[in-house]
């Protein structure tokens, strides 16, 4: 049970977001003047960055009631760099929003729109209904700010939506919001960018965005909170990062400040405190929390004091993981219970406790999950950590958990732990498996290193060749009828095209659905998301296919459409270009990534044996499905044999072990999880890198041609080596304690100990290049000492010291920095990433201009990455020419090309060829063709005026802004009152893409028309298939898939 903590803190936090005046129709406005009612003594010195204000525009939000989304796009507008905006001319759509505030339903999403007519800010054709739906926020800020006006706690997920809002804002709903009925709120990220302009910075807003929801803002709102990038080079050291964020940043009349720092983000909270006429103030008739109550809402300092202050910190990174609600306990439902410790002191459980099995249940049905999780990574009740379903604990039918002491990192007195936030489960994952898995170029060093021969990973990367280009290069129909139809599979299997569109559509539970990519999500660490989403202008969102055309932006999909509407390679050059440009980027990543996907190998989550029916050295990995493939070509759903076993980072020998995969009755219902032994003097995990069960994701590998001439190293890599130690000073040794204990006796405001936790809250700024630098270092000791050598393994583990560094409060000695960088200095180079960017037409990072190449030290045998290198370098060469005898014109000379249709496509002519036809003898008809003729070519003059040869070097947003304001000019004429015969919009659509081919028949490779007219291109061509067409919407083909049995027939 849990049992009440230590004694409540002096305040009393509110349950009120933290700014309760969230909806303007029902909530009565203050007079602006009537805010500042208290002066705040102690402002710590620090002059406030002024992200917006201004005396004019103040009061008239207050006056006409200005939403609050409008006064954030105001802000963003005035922020903008050398942007001079007048703010008189802002005043208007202030007046024209109020009209808007007792009849509109959606005030935000209106005043928005009303605003943007006004000032020009316009999409302009660029976004579609479903691009922006997915991704604009403010009719997202309409429903959440309803919601929180009725219900101060109704983002935390569990009020129900009323009908009247479902019936608004039915669109807008995710799945599972629609399926239950249950409001999820925090779904909008508003966004800033620091710079710097003289001795002074500023803060530029940016567009603000739907993006993944968490703790913080379903519990106080969206708007209560700033997310600023940093860009690379801004500040120099920790104490520059201190003197910008521990100052207070004002928007209108409200102040933020910093309270949480990591990597390049910075993230800033809506106070109680005001700012009006350069005089700081606190609200008393607001609800909201200081900066000083906020931090002890979530992470209270004085029932937390024995930790030290660097590691106190860092939980706060706990409030901002990207998670979804679950369900929310009963305060007698959260046990907590000791961890399994071996006769050594090893944790053999540290981080995953248990949940019964309606906890499971209840997530499987708000969710609508395929099927039942066995295990979830979430956080809960100032824990964080693993769940993992245990069939022998109780279960009456509500939700319940136990939680190890090894996962509870923020404690509570008895009034915080009952709020419903904190009792409310945050899931960030549940369980799934990834098969296959990739070699990394870690994993493939350190798999050599302990007796994996090279040629095993030469045949890995010419497999991987084949089996991703081979089928792209397959079109012969006289042999295969379904040769097409593999081809479209074979492309979105291999460009993940199908998981990308479900990405973009879902940016609000990415992460929780499983959406990312597999190199994303086998690299992602479980609290370091700050920035999983990126905001931006006023633009497009990347890959997002034209609005107008309905072209896609990337070019797997636009050949994958083109299949589906009927084209083949060997009849449409335009395609034949698009797949050519498919196999040139494949054969470049498979050749330089170096990471090779292992039939035989898989993903998922590690757990300890909730049982304790492991021995030794032994693990049990089942699937919920017949997906593991054998040696004999046979699928399985759980493993038995020798495995390896390995996690990301890798970096020492003992960083893949060999152990005995197992099938235990006990343990045959948990599924799509890595089930760990808890026998032995030391938990098995922790041997790789020092993992945990906290949301670890251990890799299996079971292909004998790796695990049989594999054999572990010696123990004693894997334990840090004493000269490591001696490497770093404590640097923030303060405890909690000590720290309120000087803060007691100076007598300082509780705004003066906020200020001075900013200083180690901000913590994870520190050093950016450092982790980078010693990754460099270890690379670089590995190649010329040897994977096993001291001087190496000392860098692996320095490494890991400097990546922890913010938590363990170690300072990387100065000294040890500049010889560690002479040793291994900046322009020496690796050969092999040499040769790998010679053949990718990049600079690494680390390289530079330089070619002086580092010399292996001693007799050692060729380093695994030069004999990959020398090994890519050759198969790219074979497989470039391959592909350029195939589609290039001028090098023509595979037989295949004797099968390609020379000229023009007669289906996509017919419809213009036929109008011109009809137009003889009629001066109408023949006008009309001319007022299409003359507006197509128009079009194509601009298109090749901005279509230059640098046009494909621009970011993907900046290429699709630019086209999609040419197809919209390209749609947008003639109306048919401009013409005399043709009078509806589908023919004239049609004649518009049909001349745009005809015009270019010459060289049908031709990008225009395509880019102009992709739909009515590819439509034209279905309606003409011999085996017929049918209509279908985007919602369905956009999750439409080849089912396994035509892929594999012959």
């Amino acid at each position: 049970m849990l049992t009440e903590p230590p004694k409540t803190p002096k305040f009393k936090p509110s349950l009120r977001p933290l700014d309760a005046s969230v909806d303007s129709r029902d909530v009565k406005r203050r007079r602006l003047d009537s805010q500042v009612s208290v002066v705040l003594e102690t402002e710590n010195g620090a002059k406030p960055i002024i992200i917006a204000s201004d005396p004019t525009l103040q009061p008239l939000f207050q006056k006409y009631r200005t939403p609050s989304a409008v006064q954030y796009e105001i802000a963003r507008i005035l922020s903008a760099k050398n942007k001079d905006s007048d703010v008189q001319s802002l005043t208007e759509p202030l007046f024209q929003t109020y009209q808007l505030m007792n009849s509109s339903k959606k005030p935000n999403f209106d005043g928005v729109a009303k605003l943007h007519a006004h000032v020009n800010v316009m999409y302009d054709g660029r976004i579609s209904e479903k691009e922006y739906l997915a991704t604009a926020p403010w009719s997202e800020l309409d429903l959440e700010e309803r919601v929180l006006s009725r219900n101060q706690l109704g983002g935390v997920g569990h009020t129900a939506l009323t009908p009247q809002e479902i019936e608004i804002f039915g669109n807008d709903l995710l799945p599972s919001e629609r399926a239950t009925g249950l409001y999820c709120g925090g779904k909008i990220d508003f966004i800033g960018r620091v710079e710097k302009e003289g001795g002074s910075y500023r803060i530029r807003l940016e567009r603000a965005s739907k993006g993944p929801s968490n703790k913080a803002k379903r519990r106080f709102g969206s708007r209560n909170f700033l997310k600023i990038k940093i860009p690379s080079g801004v500040f120099k050291s920790q104490n520059e990062i201190d003197t910008c964020f521990q100052r207070p940043f004002v928007m209108w009349e409200s102040v933020f400040r910093a309270f949480l720092g990591k990597e390049d983000t910075v993230l800033l909270v809506r106070t109680n405190e005001t700012y009006c006429g350069g005089r700081f103030g606190t609200d008393m008739n607001r609800t909201s929390m200081s900066l000083y109550q906020f931090i002890n809402w979530f992470n209270p300092s004085k029932d937390n004091d024995k930790q030290v202050l660097c590691k106190w910190s860092s939980r706060m990174a706990l409030l901002w993981s990207s998670s979804v609600p679950g369900p929310q306990l009963l305060h007698k439902d959260i046990h907590f219970i000791d961890d399994e410790v071996s006769c050594e002191g090893s944790d053999m459980t540290d981080g995953c406790g248990f949940g019964n099995l309606s906890l499971f249940k209840a997530i499987q049905e708000r969710f609508g999950l395929e099927e039942l999780p066995c295990a979830i990574q979430c956080r809960v009740a100032g824990s964080k950590g693993m769940l993992l379903w245990n069939e022998d604990k109780e279960d009456s039918g509500s939700p319940q958990v136990w939680l190890r002491k090894s996962q509870r990192k923020v404690q509570y007195p008895i009034s915080l732990a009952q709020e419903p936030s904190h009792r409310t489960i945050d899931v960030l994952r549940v369980s799934r498996i990834r098969s296959p898995a990739r070699l990394s170029i870690e994993v493939i060093t350190n798999l050599h290193h302990n007796g994996v021969p090279a040629s095993v990973f030469t045949n890995f990367l010419k497999s991987n060749l084949e089996d991703a280009i081979g089928p792209m290069l397959a079109w012969d129909l006289d042999k295969d009828p379904d040769a097409m139809i593999k081809l479209w599979h074979t492309i979105e299997q291999t460009e993940n095209v199908l998981l990308a569109r479900r990405a973009r559509q879902s940016v609000t539970d990415i992460r929780f659905r499983g959406f990312h990519d597999k190199e994303k999500d086998e690299v992602l660490d479980d609290e370091d998301d700050l920035d999983e989403n990126n905001g931006g202008q006023q633009h497009s969102t990347a890959w997002w296919p034209d609005p107008n055309s309905h072209c896609p932006s990337s070019i797997a999909e636009t050949v994958m459409e083109l299949v589906a509407a009927g084209f083949t390679p060997q009849g449409c050059l335009f395609m034949r270009n698009k797949i050519y440009q498919l196999v040139k980027g494949q054969i470049k990543r498979k050749c330089t990534k170096q990471n090779f996907d292992v039939s035989m190998s898989a993903g998922a989550f590690a757990v300890p044996d909730p049982y304790g029916v492991l021995e030794e050295g032994q693990i049990h990995f089942k699937s919920s499905r017949r997906e593991f493939l054998k040696p004999n070509g046979l699928a399985t759903d759980i493993l038995e044999g020798p495995v390896l076993i390995t996690r990301n980072p890798c970096k020492v020998p003992t960083d893949v072990q060999k152990v005995t995969a197992v099938s235990h009755p006990k343990l045959s219902n948990i599924v799509n999880v890595v089930v760990f032994s808890i026998k032995g003097k030391r938990r098995l995990i922790d041997f790789l890198a020092g993992g945990d069960y906290d949301g670890d994701r251990a890799t299996v590998f079971w292909d004998p041609q790796i695990v049989e001439p594999f054999t572990n190293a010696d123990e004693q890599f894997s334990k840090e080596p004493p000269d490591v130690e001696a490497a770093f000073t404590l640097e923030n040794s303060l405890s909690v304690n000590e720290f309120n204990t000087k803060a007691a006796e100076s007598k300082k405001t509780e705004l003066e100990i906020a200020v001075d936790l900013q200083h180690y809250l901000l913590g994870g700024l520190r050093d950016p290049h450092l982790i980078g630098t010693y990754s460099f270092i270890h690379e670089k000791s590995m190649y010329v000492y040897g994977y096993g050598h001291p001087i190496t393994v000392a860098n692996a583990y320095k490494f890991c010291a400097v990546m922890d560094a913010p938590k363990s409060g170690r300072k990387l000695i100065d000294r040890i920095l500049r010889r560690d960088r002479s040793l291994f200095p900046h322009e020496k180079v690796l050969p092999w990433k040499k040769t790998i960017d010679r053949l990718s037409g990049t600079t690494s990072k680390e390289m530079g201009t330089s070619t002086i190449e580092l010399r292996r030290a001693g007799d050692q045998n060729p380093f695994i990455m030069d004999v990959l290198a020398r090994e890519a370098e050759g198969l790219y060469k074979s497989w470039m020419t391959r592909a350029e005898s195939i589609f290039d014109t001028d090098k023509s000379s595979d037989p295949i090309c004797k099968t390609f249709l020379r000229g023009a496509d007669k289906d996509l002519l017919a419809p213009w060829e036929f109008y011109q036809a009809k137009a003889v003898g009629k001066p109408h008809t023949f006008n009309d063709l001319q007022t299409i003729k003359n507006h197509v070519e128009s079009v194509w003059v601009e298109f090749q005026e901005k279509y230059d040869m640098s046009f494909t070097g621009k970011d993907i947003v900046k290429r699709q802004d630019t086209l999609r304001r040419l197809s919209k000019a390209f749609i947008s004429s003639p109306k048919p009152d401009d013409l005399e015969s043709v009078m509806d919009e589908g023919t004239i659509a049609r004649l518009r893409a049909s001349y745009a081919y005809h015009f270019l028949k010459s060289n049908t490779g031709k990008q225009f028309p395509w880019l102009m007219a992709f739909d009515e291109l590819c439509l034209i061509k279905a309606k003409k298939s011999k085996s017929g067409f049918r209509a279908i919407i985007m919602n369905f083909a956009d999750v439409l898939k080849v089912p396994r049995a035509v892929i594999v027939r012959t």
